[in-house]
């Protein structure tokens, strides 16, 4: 994620209302502070953070970034009326985008109303209460009143904003590319800061250095005399939501404290850990731990590896395109990228597969227990390359609505901010400005559209099969349901892939098989978890018959062994239900469960035939008929 593109908005709120002037009040203290405005100063951490302020756990203390005091409640509380007005600034420009597909003359739809909703929630206690009435008693009649309400607001805010542009619109479009006008400041808050991120620096270049992926990578930051140039990298206690972050306004990775400590804890004896974790309880703790412990940093990069290269990848996309540079302008909507997310998200998915390749078993344990959502998106990408990306695009909307957006809804809000400009007579200074950041999205778009269309055609389909394949090498003999499943997509999509995966197909067959041994070797031997057992019954049911293959050996009496299984476990169910329908209901499907299966026993393998003949017999009163003659 790319949280910097969310300041955007901030920058110009800011500039339009003027720095607050210096407060005689006494020091802010966060442990003094009532609950609820504590939080609300935690909620806005990572925000300072990204502005350098620091936050001195020890003493409930926020650090200024110029003087590195304490700054005091009064100034404290203007910067959360600041980030408060941007966070309206943006939701209202997002409500406004909603409020141009809605008819006027009709009622506000319910999809509409669940949209703006959101955002106003997202906003949080800033949002204008006359606009948030209006809102909330939105009823049966036309909506028109609403429209023009939101958007005289937005016309107000964005004459301020236009003005600010109108200011420095020549100077802003001359920069060259990959420079930001917000990122006015060191990266570091101080000397001590900027030590411990050399040493993160150079453990993740260690790291990433071991994989091909991570190679190429690190590639794009060598200038011309091959020296590496990574983005600053800070240790912060951020929004436990995220391992890692990198902020393009600062030009600067972040590592989140909270994971590094967990590595640090989990890495002690059991007997040490409490007081260990303790100890850690600040932010100047957790740096003189890691300056003198190499292995705490290492383990904590090693981690979140995965993380990592995610953020170094937006990193790239900073350097690489216009887009970043153009938002933290204003010159066009701030916003976390979509088409950058698929980027970021593939980029870390081909480190998991090189990772699991070199180690299966490994890998697979150290992702279930550091990563296991990563784990997942993995799998979803080797299994259905749209799909996963559908599915990133799907989540971000829902997740993020005040902040996430596609590249077309980008440029739609540009053409609303255009609109507003046109309005206030201010499009004529700025329009420069806008054209600047609609070239920089549109040659995303193009670019965004080429590379994945390119990666789908040409490498995919390779990196779906050796992914597959490692996936299958990975579950083995632990979870050879999965290690079927997984050896069986390998094998259709390496002889559906052409030529790009024809030297795969010969070692995918063969994965097949051995995984196709080992799934009857565990249907014949493992009595638990029925339902799992049908289901993998199924599969290689429907697989050999696309194949056109005949079942493996000893296929039969597994399969009785599940049917009957499963229908023994939903009658035990069955006969727990108090109430007589759904009683009756629930034995009719243990009933028709058992129905599924009819081989007769003298067609079951003679080491499975006495144990499905037992369960036969255990099936009493209403299954009892159903096996009459076998």
């Amino acid at each position: 994620m790319n949280p910097s593109a969310l300041l955007a908005c901030l920058w110009l709120t800011g500039s339009a209302l003027g720095a607050p002037a210096p407060n005689p009040d006494a020091p802010l203290d966060l442990r003094t502070l009532s609950p609820q405005e504590r939080k609300r100063f935690e909620d806005a951490r990572m925000t300072l953070q990204m502005m350098t302020y620091r936050f001195d756990d020890g003493d409930g203390a926020i650090l200024s970034p110029r003087t590195h005091a304490p700054i005091s409640l009064s100034r404290g509380r203007q910067l959360l009326d600041i980030l408060g007005q941007g966070k309206v600034y943006g939701a209202i420009e997002r409500m406004n985008a909603v409020l141009q597909g809605q008819d006027p003359g009709k009622p506000l739809s319910p999809q509409n109303y669940q949209k703006l909703d959101e955002l106003e929630r997202a906003a949080g206690s800033h949002f204008p209460p006359d606009l948030a009435k209006l809102l909330s008693a939105s009823g049966a009649g036309p909506s028109k009143p609403l429209l023009d309400a939101f958007w005289t607001r937005y016309l107000g805010q964005r004459a301020l904003s236009d003005q600010a542009m109108a200011q420095t619109a020549a100077d802003a479009v001359e920069a060259p590319a990959g420079r930001s006008a917000a990122s006015v400041r060191a990266a570091y808050f101080d000397a001590a800061e900027q030590r411990l991120g050399d040493k993160m620096r150079q453990d993740v270049a260690a790291d990433l250095s071991q994989y091909e992926t991570g190679r190429k990578l690190l590639a794009h930051f060598r200038n011309g005399k091959g020296v590496l140039e990574l983005p600053a990298m800070l240790e912060l206690r951020d929004d436990a939501r995220y391992g890692a972050f990198y902020d393009s306004g600062a030009k600067d990775l972040v590592l989140n404290e909270t994971y590094i400590v967990n590595a640090v804890v989990a890495a002690a004896p059991a007997s040490q850990q409490a007081a260990l974790r303790l100890q850690l309880s600040t932010p100047q703790a957790v740096a003189d731990y890691l300056g003198k412990d190499d292995r705490a940093m290492n383990q904590f990069v090693q981690d979140n590896d995965i993380a990592i290269i995610h953020e170094l990848t937006h990193a790239w996309q900073d350097r690489r395109d216009r887009v970043d540079t153009a938002m933290n302008r204003g010159m066009l909507p701030g916003a976390d990228v979509i088409p950058d997310e698929w980027e970021a998200y593939r980029k870390q998915n081909e480190l998991i597969g090189e990772q699991l390749a070199r180690d299966p078993a490994g890998a697979l344990r150290r992702l279930q227990a550091v990563a296991p959502n990563y784990l997942a998106g993995y799998e979803r990408f080797v299994t259905d390359f749209r799909g996963w990306q559908d599915g990133i695009t799907r989540e971000y909307l829902a997740t993020w609505p005040e902040s996430a957006a596609t590249l077309p809804q980008l440029q739609d809000l540009q053409k609303m901010r255009e609109e507003a400009a046109r309005q206030d007579g201010l499009f004529a200074q700025v329009k420069a400005y806008f054209g600047w950041g609609a070239d920089a999205a549109n040659a995303r778009q193009t670019e965004s559209d080429d590379d994945t269309a390119r990666f789908e055609k040409q490498r995919y389909p390779a990196i779906r099969v050796q992914g597959l394949l490692a996936l299958a090498q990975a579950y083995g003999e632990d979870e050879p349901d999965s290690a079927y499943r997984y050896a069986s997509a390998a094998a259709s999509a390496a002889e559906s892939g052409g030529a790009s995966t024809q030297a795969l197909l010969a070692p995918a067959q063969r994965a097949y098989a051995a995984a196709l041994s080992g799934a009857m070797t565990w249907l014949r031997r493992f009595r638990g978890d029925a339902q799992r057992r049908v289901d993998l019954v199924a599969e290689i049911e429907e697989d050999q018959d696309a194949m056109r293959s005949p079942l493996p050996k000893g296929f039969a009496g597994a399969k009785a062994l599940a049917f009957c299984d499963l229908a023994d476990d939903l009658k035990g169910k069955a006969s727990q239900i108090q109430d007589p329908k759904a009683a009756y209901y629930a034995r009719q499907h243990a009933d028709q469960i058992a129905a599924k299966d009819r081989t007769p026993l003298a067609d079951i393998d003679a080491e499975l035939r006495p144990d499905v003949a037992r369960c036969r017999e255990d099936l009493a009163g209403p299954f009892a008929s159903l096996y009459d003659g076998r």
